[in-house]
């Protein structure tokens, strides 16, 4: 019987690591975390939330943004916007949720993340 998410990876070109560690773990303030040893020469990056959750960045040779799958990250969504508005990025507020409020933005290398208010 499945449990719950431990965690997702998205997709990102190889290569494209400082990029993506400067939107995930400076723009976003995303926490990185070391590798096991054993996928540390695959390049990944990862990152750890407070829950014990992982996001996983993984270099593909073969990279197409998500521009539909995403991921979902619950948040305080005012301040991340206030936040990631006040660093350049675009902000696409949905109302297709409703009463939940969230919104998506791209990633600098194309990929759609959502992020959305805790559930009550």
């Amino acid at each position: 019987m499945i449990l719950g998410v431990d965690h997702f990876g998205i997709a990102i070109p190889v290569g494209s690591q400082p990029l993506a560690r400067e939107f995930y773990g400076g723009v976003l303030g995303m926490p990185e975390i070391a590798p096991p040893d054993s996928v540390v020469g695959f390049g990944v990056v990862w990152y750890q939330f407070a829950d014990g959750r992982q996001l996983h960045l993984l270099p593909d040779a073969d990279f197409r943004p998500g521009t539909v799958t995403h991921g979902a990250f619950s948040c305080e969504l005012d301040a991340l916007e206030a936040l990631v508005v006040s660093r350049g990025v675009s902000v696409e507020w949905d109302e297709l949720l409703a009463p939940r409020r969230r919104f998506f933005v791209f990633d600098p290398l194309g990929n759609r993340l959502e992020f959305i208010a805790p559930r009550e």
